[in-house]
């Protein structure tokens, strides 16, 4: 049973790694969210709406369609401050904590997974 646990926390970090990878190379208005991310934590907008919506909106599409698991997206400015987050999983596997930088500043992004029970 141990090996069979050890083996899906595996399997949920690699899969919340990859995921957020792919989040961070989507394209928004021949842009990429990780530029929307940053908009959002500076409070502007982003491909002429407010950032921090339209990247909830984007994020939950693709991860809905992506997984079955429960997930906890969450985006901090380079303060440590929280953006905005989406979903809720208290206990799951993280992907590594992915930074974000741009001309208009930085931030930094994670991704965690739970399963559903």
């Amino acid at each position: 049973l141990m090996n069979q646990s050890s083996s899906n926390d595996e399997y949920l970090s690699i899969k919340s790694n990859n995921l957020i990878n792919s989040i961070k190379m989507i394209s928004i208005c021949e842009k990429n969210m990780g530029d929307a991310i940053i908009a959002c934590c500076n409070n502007q907008n982003f491909c002429e709406r407010e950032a921090c919506g339209l990247i909830k909106e984007e994020i939950s599409r693709i991860i809905n369609s992506s997984i079955e698991e429960n997930f906890y997206f969450e985006a901090k400015n380079y303060e440590g401050n929280l953006c905005f987050f989406i979903g809720s999983c208290s206990n799951g596997i993280a992907s590594s904590v992915n930074f974000l930088n741009s001309d208009s500043g930085n931030s930094e992004i994670q991704l965690k997974l739970c399963r559903k029970s």
